[in-house]
């Protein structure tokens, strides 16, 4: 495998890894055991830590893989620890619910928009509503 196919690997997984929690990052769900959450991070580490690349690769490659072993590194402390993993949790839920109270809102403003006639700014505040809490399979 070239260099450049492998930068734009890590690049790819570093930018997917700014849209993920902890557990997603991991392919896990929240009620994971401390097993799997070790086993899981040890498999990615086998294949991202640093010191695994060829001793002629680039800065640039080490640099990314240093990013991308760091965030599940981090990931991994957080999650190995029941308390730690908890407030993660509890954050992560907080979080959810705020966005739900947000898009509820502004869908809201929607509504009115569309009473008013003002279909442009309606449809741009169903379409905010729905960046925050896109629609579950069921409602579609």
């Amino acid at each position: 495998v070239d260099e450049s196919h492998q930068i734009s690997r890590i690049k790819n997984i570093l930018n997917n890894m700014k849209t993920q929690d902890h557990f997603a990052l991991f392919g896990l769900t929240k009620h994971a055991k401390a097993p799997e959450i070790k086993k899981t991070y040890y498999d990615y580490a086998k294949i991202f830590h640093p010191d695994k690349l060829p001793t002629t690769a680039s800065q640039e490659l080490v640099d990314l893989t240093r990013q991308v072993f760091s965030q599940f590194t981090k990931a991994y402390e957080i999650l190995s620890d029941e308390h730690r993993k908890a407030e993660y949790i509890k954050e992560r839920e907080k979080g959810h619910a705020e966005k739900i109270l947000q898009a509820e809102a502004i869908l809201e403003e929607g509504k009115g928009l569309l009473k008013s006639n003002q279909y442009v700014k309606a449809k741009q505040k169903f379409e905010q509503a729905m960046v925050l809490r896109p629609p579950t399979t069921a409602a579609q």
